[in-house]
């Protein structure tokens, strides 16, 4: 793998910057009659953060195979992950599904259960749980809607926690506590 740092104008947009650097003629390969930039991967902090570098590229390059482009837990969880630490246990979409409609009751349909699975995938982005959203939103609030939503995300950790159960129960792990324990102790890549 080859790595390399590339230091950026602080003054433009990020999105503008990194288009720039990519568009530049001894980057753009020749694939079948069509400009590519298949062979680089670019690391986004935010799926949004993506779908907008794929658009400014798709506006400055036309029709152009994009780079692979990539959110830092993929990375982390991604095959490469799961094949290095050998662990099958963390839990898939569907995993998850099944666990947060257990955990759901009565109430588990699979568009709920889905938009509780869509809010982890957004948080987990940092790395964040329900419960540790509801140990700091308490810190961050300070208005009359505050006790309120303290409450709400109490409810959403003890519904996590069940979650956690009924994950448990089919062997899996969570992918965000996963990505918690990488990130405490990082595999260490070549190069």
């Amino acid at each position: 793998m080859n790595l390399s740092q590339v230091y950026l104008n602080p003054r433009r947009k990020l999105v503008d910057e990194v288009v720039d650097w990519l568009c530049r003629e001894e980057r753009v390969r020749l694939v079948d009659g069509a400009h590519s930039l298949s062979h680089l991967m670019v690391i986004v902090p935010t799926a949004q953060s993506g779908r907008r570098l794929r658009l400014k590229l798709a506006e400055r390059m036309g029709a152009a195979i994009p780079p692979e482009i990539r959110l830092p837990q993929q990375l982390l969880l991604g095959e490469d992950f799961r094949r290095e630490t050998e662990d099958d246990e963390i839990a898939g979409r569907t995993d998850e599904l099944l666990a947060f409609q257990e955990a759901l009751g009565e109430k588990g349909t699979l568009d709920v259960a889905a938009q509780f699975s869509d809010i982890r995938g957004i948080l987990g982005g940092n790395a964040l749980t329900f419960a540790d959203v509801a140990d700091r939103i308490g810190d961050i609030l300070t208005d009359e809607t505050a006790d309120f939503e303290i409450e709400r995300w109490k409810g959403f950790a003890e519904l996590e926690e069940r979650y956690f159960a009924a994950l448990a129960k089919r062997g899996k792990t969570d992918r965000i506590v996963a990505m918690k324990k990488v990130i405490a102790d990082p595999p260490r890549l070549e190069g």
